[in-house]
């Protein structure tokens, strides 16, 4: 496990008072945790060009591939993390999706929801391994 690009909320808030967001504030902040730990992570190679990190970057932040990254944790999840999940699976999303189907869409939202809250609750350890998990073959 590496925590090293894993971004640390500095005053977590109690899972009572996470499970009041909105599942738009879940994957709001889920959506930034996770383009940071991306960047942190591609930071490490010195020799690429910001053009070449970028394309890496978007394609690893993508809905198709968050959606894929999901499905490799989804059975590991705790109940408390699948109702997470698929709440913000589930929310009315106001955008159409363009460079996805709604499903991919949709079940990028719901891992993004997933990274806010354990963001927000503090969970860094697990937020670690499950994103470990999640991106075997970019970690």
């Amino acid at each position: 496990m590496n925590e090293q690009y894993m971004p640390k909320h500095k005053q977590p808030i109690k899972n009572e008072e996470a499970a009041m967001l909105s599942a738009d504030v879940l994957s709001y902040v889920g959506d930034s945790v996770h383009s940071v730990y991306v960047r942190s992570r591609l930071a490490e190679c010195n020799k690429c060009k910001i053009k070449v990190l970028h394309s890496i970057a978007s394609k690893e932040v993508s809905a198709p591939a968050q959606a894929v990254a999901i499905k490799n944790i989804e059975t590991m999840l705790t109940e408390e993390e699948s109702i997470v999940f698929k709440r913000c699976r589930n929310a009315y999303k106001q955008n159409v999706p363009k460079h996805s189907s709604v499903a991919e869409y949709n079940l990028a939202s719901g891992l993004e929801g997933l990274i806010g809250y354990l963001y927000l609750t503090g969970q860094d350890e697990r937020l670690a391994n499950l994103m470990e998990i999640a991106y075997p073959t970019t970690n």
